[in-house]
């Protein structure tokens, strides 16, 4: 094998494993803020006020650090951008808000942001049901997990 191409392959490798950890800690933030913004909001000691307001403060700071690595290594997608429309349409239909229930012939955007996050949950537990089931001794485990990443491809592909 030619030496250089082993060190590249080396070295794309080694960056592989840092974007998926890096990944993996975006996600871990996005985690962050939705608990302890949710917690937050009940608690009425000051002293335990405090502590989670730091949570929180260190988390956006560590989710904002995080994002620009992503966005500047070109590792971040993002998700489908909806266009602004071109003229006002007003809804003359009264049952938009009860369509949540049924079938619609389109999604909103919140709807379109929630899926592309699901699609990255799933690629990154593909990446770190790999990641574990090569590092398992036990045959138990590793058959476990790859059964956790046929499930993770599954869904991502529907």
């Amino acid at each position: 094998m030619d030496n250089s191409r082993g060190h590249r392959e080396i070295k794309l490798l080694i960056w592989s494993r840092k974007a998926i950890y890096i990944k993996y800690m975006k996600h871990m933030t996005n985690g962050g803020l939705a608990t302890y913004g949710r917690v937050l909001q009940h608690i009425y000691r000051h002293d335990i006020r405090a502590f989670f307001s730091k949570c929180l403060t260190s988390t956006i700071e560590l989710y904002n650090e995080v994002t620009q690595v992503l966005l500047e290594k070109g590792l971040d997608t993002r998700p489908r951008s909806i266009p602004y429309p071109q003229e006002i349409e007003y809804i003359h239909k009264q049952s938009f808000l009860l369509e949540g229930l049924g079938r619609r012939e389109s999604l909103t955007g919140e709807e379109v942001n929630q899926l592309h996050f699901n699609i990255q949950t799933n690629h990154l537990g593909i990446s770190l049901a790999t990641a574990f089931s090569q590092v398992t001794d036990s045959n138990k485990v590793r058959n476990y997990v790859l059964r956790g990443k046929d499930l993770a491809f599954y869904l991502s592909k529907k």
